[in-house]
């Protein structure tokens, strides 16, 4: 039904291809929803060989009340989330979407965020990989990394210093850091 909402005058054939379903198995929907009045066909006037499917005013109807309840059962799901929450599902999301589909429907959305738990070892581990690939440097770096984090949390002055992570559809991709280095400098 949602597909038929999207756009009109679908031929099932890009139905099969489109939501990788079995063609049969889609024949029995699409004449389940044609005697229940939701689709209706006509010939294509480009290529009589194909029928075009589209929603009859009552498949309208009956797809905009199954919207409006998916609506409302998504708002209130959201209801006791934080908003970083928010932003943190759909980011997982658009990973499964990228996933399933190889690709992401949308330009990629990057998140600046301030520094969580467990951002720190993130940060370790993409430094020593990073160089490792980059420099050859050997595990002696990821310990010199993880001093200057660790003396950076020891530390920490919400008032003088901050690290912020940037990620791509939920996937670290680096961080920055302002620290203070003394009274004028940082």
């Amino acid at each position: 039904m949602f597909e038929f909402g999207q756009r009109s005058n679908l031929v099932s054939k890009d139905l099969v291809k489109q939501l990788h379903l079995d063609p049969a198995y889609l024949s029995r929907i699409l004449m389940r929803f044609e005697k229940q009045g939701l689709i209706k066909k006509e010939q294509s006037s480009e290529d009589t060989r194909k029928q075009l499917i589209s929603l009859t005013p009552h498949g309208v109807s009956v797809l905009s009340k199954l919207q409006e309840m998916s609506n409302h059962q998504i708002i209130s799901s959201f209801a006791n989330i934080s908003k970083d929450e928010q932003v943190e599902l759909v980011q997982a999301m658009e990973k499964i979407e990228y996933i399933f589909l190889g690709k992401s429907s949308q330009s990629t959305t990057f998140t600046i965020r301030s520094h969580q738990p467990g951002d720190i070892g993130y940060i370790i581990y993409w430094h020593a990989i990073f160089y490792s690939k980059a420099y050859g440097f050997d595990n002696s770096f990821d310990a010199y990394v993880a001093s200057g984090m660790a003396e950076f949390v020891s530390q920490y002055n919400p008032q003088k210093d901050h690290l912020w992570v940037v990620e791509a559809e939920a996937t670290f991709m680096g961080s920055i850091a302002i620290v203070k280095s003394d009274e004028d400098v940082a």
